[in-house]
């Protein structure tokens, strides 16, 4: 599917998955599309990927965002898409702000076995809770972004980064990749995680970067896992 040339600059409010362009992308081309509207979420737990990594294997349920294996709520907000899975994001940009509880950000909420390639934010983002980006909120497991530029301010409570909140090179021979992206908004985060963060074991930190605030390649199986940050 290719969604290419639309622009949106209508107000958008909703519990999960809220986007200028598209709510929840799979398997999706968005291209040369902007949004100038306002983008509110306002829940954090909808979709719940439960990832039982020692059997490796992934199921769906509904449920909190804690088990003894940790999981992951499908639930993004972001400028032009929300969720986006399988998907590439190029010549995006957004000047509407947006926020939400977490996985918030100026163009995808979250990216996840997917692209984003100069892609532009210049508005204000917000997120309450947890992974807040410029450009995405959170990155899972062989994403890429590739010459992205945010100018807006970004706020968040941890994982708060001018570029990207979170990247995590996740399953096996995962790499994520952040190339020739620019920053030149404030990044400020409003507190800091005291339990371990998502079950990724970082305790007692607000994890706060022009770029990206928090990087980690986090998996209990075999194989390796890359991040790989370059100019």
């Amino acid at each position: 599917t290719d969604i290419t040339n639309c622009k949106n600059s209508g107000a958008l409010t909703g519990k999960t998955n809220v986007a200028g362009i598209l709510g929840y992308a799979y398997f999706v081309n968005i291209k040369d599309c902007s949004n100038s509207g306002v983008i509110t979420g306002t829940a954090d737990c909808g979709r719940v990927l439960l990832m039982k990594v020692n059997a490796h294997r992934m199921c769906y349920l509904d449920g909190s965002n804690y088990t003894s294996y940790g999981t992951i709520s499908t639930t993004a907000i972001g400028g032009i898409s929300g969720w986006t899975q399988n998907s590439t994001v190029e010549n995006c940009s957004n000047s509407g702000t947006v926020s939400g509880v977490s996985k918030v950000a100026g163009v995808v909420g979250a990216l996840y076995w997917s692209t984003s390639k100069k892609s532009v934010n210049t508005a204000t983002v917000t997120a309450s809770n947890d992974f807040a980006g410029g450009i995405v909120g959170w990155c899972y497991t062989n994403t890429n972004n590739i010459d992205d530029t945010n100018s807006g301010n970004v706020t968040g409570r941890a994982a708060v980064g001018g570029i990207a909140g979170m990247l995590n090179a996740g399953i096996s021979n995962g790499i994520i990749t952040v190339t020739g992206c620019k920053n030149t908004g404030n990044v400020v985060s409003t507190g800091m995680v005291n339990t371990g963060f998502y079950n990724y074991g970082f305790n007692n930190t607000s994890a706060v970067g022009g770029i990206a605030g928090l990087a980690e390649e986090y998996y209990n199986g075999a194989g390796n896992r890359c991040v790989q940050m370059t100019s």
